[in-house]
C-alpha cells in the first residue's frame, strides 16, 4: 500500500514524456559551451594584460634607476656624461628586459635641466613596445610614428634637475 502511494506520487510529479528532448539538451550544451569559451577568453586576456603590466612596470623601474643615477651625478657633469657621445652616453641597455633606454637632456635653461628617459622593449611575442623598433636607441626613418622627432614609449619618465 505504501509502495502504491509512493509510485502514484512519483507518477504525478514526473508524468511520462516530461523529460528533455535531444534538441533541448543540445541547445543547452551549446549555450553552456559558448559561455565557457567566453570565460576562457576572459582569462587569456587577463593573462596577456598581466604580462603587459609586468613588462611596463619593469621598464619604468629601469628608467627610474637610470634617473636616480643621473640625479646622483654632479650637476655640472650631467650633460657631459649623459649626452649623445658623452662619457656614459645617452643610451643604456635594460637589465630585466630586452630593450634600450634613451636619455634626452633639454638644457635650454642653464640652471635647470629637463631629463627625459624613454624605454623601448620587446615583449615575449617579439613585439616592440615604444618607437625604437630596432632597439638601437637612435631615431631612424619610419620609427617616429607621431612625427615629433623624438623616441616615445609608454615607459617614459621626465624630471627637472636644478643647479644648487
Amino acid at each position: 500500500m505504501l509502495f502504491r502511494r509512493i509510485k502514484s506520487s512519483v507518477q504525478t510529479l514526473y508524468p511520462r514524456g516530461a523529460g528533455f528532448t535531444f534538441v533541448e539538451l543540445l541547445l543547452a550544451v551549446s549555450i553552456l559551451a559558448v559561455i565557457v569559451v567566453g570565460i576562457e577568453e576572459m582569462f587569456i586576456m587577463a593573462s596577456v594584460l598581466g604580462d603587459i603590466s609586468t613588462n611596463t612596470s619593469k621598464a619604468i623601474v629601469e628608467a627610474r634607476n637610470k634617473l636616480q643615477e643621473i640625479q646622483n651625478t654632479n650637476f655640472d657633469q650631467i650633460v657631459t656624461k649623459y649626452s649623445q657621445g658623452g662619457d656614459i652616453g645617452n643610451t643604456f641597455d635594460l637589465i630585466n628586459l630586452r630593450g634600450k633606454g634613451v636619455v634626452t637632456i633639454d638644457q635650454t635653461n642653464p640652471v635647470l635641466l629637463i631629463i627625459t628617459i624613454d624605454v623601448s622593449y620587446m615583449n615575449k611575442n617579439n613585439r616592440v613596445v615604444g618607437e625604437d623598433q630596432n632597439l638601437d636607441g637612435i631615431l631612424e626613418g619610419g620609427e617616429d610614428v607621431n612625427n615629433n622627432n623624438k623616441l616615445d614609449s609608454v615607459a617614459t619618465l621626465t624630471t627637472y634637475i636644478a643647479k644648487r
